[in-house]
This record gives C-alpha cells, structure tokens and sequence, in this order.
C-alpha cells in the first residue's frame, strides 16, 4: 500500500509540474512530455511497471482535467501503453540507451499519430481547421525534450534508481544490479 501511495505522489508531482508550470513557458519549452519520459524510462530501462500505470494514469488525468486534444485520452494512452511493452519486449533492449531512446520516440509518435487519427474523425463532419505547421513544430519540440530527458535519466540512472528503491517504486537491489551489470558474464 506504502508503494501505491508513494507512487501516486511521484506521479502527481510530476504531472502537476508538467501542466501547470512546464506548459506555461514560451514554445518550445512548453512541450517538455515529462511524465510520459518518465514513465516510459521507468519501464524500459529500470524494469518496473509502475511507469506503464503512470502511462495510463496520465491519460486519465488529461481526460479529467480536460488537458488533452481530444476527448478519450485514457483509452489513447492505453494503447501506447500495449505499443510500449510490444516494442520494449520485441525490439528493443534495457541495457542500450539506442533502445530506451527508440521506444521512446517511437512511442510519441504513435501517440501523436492516434491522437491525430481520433482528432480527425472526432472532427471529421466539423468545420474546425486544423492547424498542421505548428503541430509539426509541437511534435519535434516533444521529441527533442523526450530525447533530452531520457539522456539525463539514462546517464544519472545509478542515482535514479537509488531514489525509486528507496520510494519503493522500482525492484529491489539485486534485480537492479543485474540491469546494469557491466560485466560481461552478467554478474
């Protein structure tokens, strides 16, 4: 119950953060996707499935409170939450920052593409206009922060990982030491 909670907190903090100080900076700041970047660091690279809860619980608190493009976020999140573990179980590895980079963006652009995809058919009787060259200028600005996130996560991973064992958050010691083992027999 202690993880739940301590867990729930992280997240609010990180969300609150994100929506109401992040977005509230001048572009490009204001697109930094920063609990998207750590839920999916925490799945990825640390092996916890707190982050993909966080993934979905994002979706639910942008439907909420009404922060997301189109109605319906949560179930958009819950797809990229099923994308995330498909690409992280099938394609791409823990250990390598390549791969934790490119689940990473891969997953925003998928998000981004079924966002647009339920835009436009929520819209698609609709006169509203759709705005394609800032969306484009959104969408790198987002990859660009993510990438940037996820480097400083990924290089002050025995830091992170120390904060999240201690917040219960993340497996225990023995499991982390073997994640990052740089030993070639695995030890």
């Amino acid at each position: 119950m202690i993880k739940f909670f301590l867990s729930f907190f992280v997240f609010l903090i990180l969300a609150v953060l994100e929506f109401s100080f992040l977005n509230s900076l001048p572009p490009p700041f204001f697109s930094v996707p920063l609990t998207f970047a750590c839920g999916l660091y925490l799945f990825q690279h640390l092996g916890s499935k707190v982050g993909l809860w966080w993934l979905l619980a994002l979706g639910f608190y942008l439907d909420f409170y009404h922060l997301g493009l189109v109605f319906g976020e949560t179930l958009i999140y819950g797809t990229v939450v099923l994308f995330v573990v498909f690409l992280g179980r099938n394609f791409f590895t823990n250990r390598s920052f390549y791969g934790v980079v490119g689940n990473a963006v891969l997953s925003l652009w998928f998000l981004n593409l079924v966002q647009f995809v339920w835009f436009f058919i929520k819209t698609f009787n609709d006169e509203i206009p759709f705005f394609w060259k800032p969306s484009i200028v959104f969408i790198f600005g987002q990859t660009f922060f993510l990438i940037l996130l996820i480097t400083i996560l990924f290089f002050t991973a025995q830091k992170v990982g120390v904060f999240f064992r201690h917040l219960l958050i993340m497996p225990g010691q023995k499991k982390y030491k073997l994640c990052f083992s740089l030993d070639k027999k695995g030890r």
